[in-house]
């Protein structure tokens, strides 16, 4: 295939897939397709946010399909964090076994010393040529302990996903189609926002989590004849577990699965290996679609890197030099050195 064909095949592909649905356009928000996006859950699962005992600050890029003309390009950040009560125990005078608190403490005064409020956001970029993609999200959870090992979170986000075509120069069969003109004349724009819910169930070991996207959509154009939007709910369920092979080796397995009516299933599975708060190592596939290798590191206690390689492996083969995918990450307010949950 030469490289012009090339170039307008993927965009051809790309533009369907994410913008053609009967009657409209329905599409699902670009973080959801990271190879790490188990770096930020609760830009999947609102519920998620909150969940670890500090604020972690996400900051990444996503070349796909390098080595092709335009291809297309991801920027992202996101922040997650957890509001929580002073524990004024810690004022108190210090005792030789700290444990002994716990052993005083009724469950039903530890459920309300544990609750927490969590807050979390995401806001990505992708670019390519003159066709873009905005979206973000601004989401809150509240957790709630239901014993001292299970714990159940709930929550909700406010979303948006702009779209937008630029101005200039394009090749198409009828001329007199509404969107071609539109684009010559002065581009398009359009924004879809929506509502998000989920709730996730966690231990120590485990977490079972399930969310619904796009339950209220509303949207607003550039174009009113190009305005015809069709609101399909996706679904999304994520589980995972922790497996302690050693003292300080532990084995991460995780799948994510996502479903709505316009496509049929289909699911992200992960396997992690990590070395204490150190390293870590690991696969993912995306059923139909890629394989990508994973490595992480701990540059110090406070700052993360994180590295993905992802292959094609599905119908749409065409020649490149695989996606590349880098994430920098800082934690702040972990003065207790806290492991992350499962990231």
């Amino acid at each position: 295939m030469k490289p012009d064909m090339k170039k307008i095949y993927i965009i051809v592909l790309i533009l369907i897939a994410l913008l053609a649905g009967p009657g409209g356009y329905a599409q699902e928000r670009q973080q959801y397709r990271f190879s790490q996006y188990f770096l930020q859950p609760h830009a999947m699962n609102p519920s998620f946010s909150g969940i670890e005992d500090f604020w972690n600050i996400n900051a990444g890029y996503r070349k796909q399909w390098a080595g092709l003309e335009e291809s297309p390009e991801v920027y992202f950040v996101s922040f997650n964090g957890v509001f929580r009560k002073p524990d004024y125990r810690m004022n108190s005078v210090r005792i030789s076994r700290p444990e002994a608190y716990e052993e005083q403490e009724t469950d039903e005064a530890y459920r309300k010393r544990m609750r927490k409020h969590g807050l979390g956001g995401f806001l990505s970029n992708m670019e390519m040529g003159r066709f873009r993609i905005m979206s973000g999200l601004l989401s809150y959870a509240y957790h709630i302990p239901l014993d001292r090992k299970l714990n159940l979170a709930v929550g909700v986000a406010a979303a948006f996903t702009n779209n937008g075509f630029g101005k200039g120069a394009y090749n198409v069969r009828t001329e007199n189609d509404a969107l071609y003109l539109a684009m010559i004349s002065g581009g398009v724009n359009s924004t879809l926002y929506d509502v998000n819910v989920g709730a996730t169930l966690y231990g120590e070991k485990f977490y079972l989590g399930y969310s619904a996207t796009q339950l209220v959509m509303a949207t607003t154009t550039s174009d009113e004849e190009l305005d015809k939007p069709v609101s399909y709910v996706h679904h999304y369920a994520m589980v995972g577990y922790q497996m302690d092979l050693s003292y300080k080796l532990k084995l991460q397995p995780g799948i994510l699965l996502r479903y709505d009516q316009q496509q049929e299933a289909r699911f992200d599975a992960n396997i992690k290996l990590r070395y204490d708060d150190l390293f870590w190592v690991g696969t993912t596939y995306r059923n139909k679609e890629s394989i990508a290798g994973l490595f992480g590191l701990v540059l110090n206690k406070d700052v993360t890197l994180g590295y993905s390689y992802e292959v094609n492996t599905g119908a749409f083969n065409i020649e490149n030099s695989g996606t590349h995918e880098v994430v920098l990450g800082l934690r702040l307010g972990n003065k207790y050195r806290k492991s992350p949950y499962f990231w």
